[in-house]
């Protein structure tokens, strides 16, 4: 859980960091940064897909959660029997 919150509060520094200095470098780093991430993301949701399958649940919130979150998602769902 403390993953996720500080997880969020990064994602909120970057965002307000991005709209304070609009046109500069550091904000285009901030958006690729981010594209790469959901990218990555996106892929990670595929080859993990059977493990939160296995956990139940809704599988589009699984999808949310990979995408915001990541391996902080479904590693704990990979360690449940």
């Amino acid at each position: 859980m403390a993953a996720k919150v500080f997880a969020s509060l990064l994602y909120l520094a970057l965002i307000v960091t991005a709209l304070l200095n609009p046109g500069t470098r550091i904000a285009q780093w901030i958006v690729w940064a981010f594209i790469a991430l959901l990218v990555v993301h996106l892929a990670e949701f595929f080859v993990k897909k059977d493990v939160m399958q296995r956990a139940g649940g809704s599988l589009g919130n699984h999808f949310i959660q990979t995408m915001v979150f990541g391996f902080v998602h479904w590693k704990p769902l990979q360690r449940k029997p």
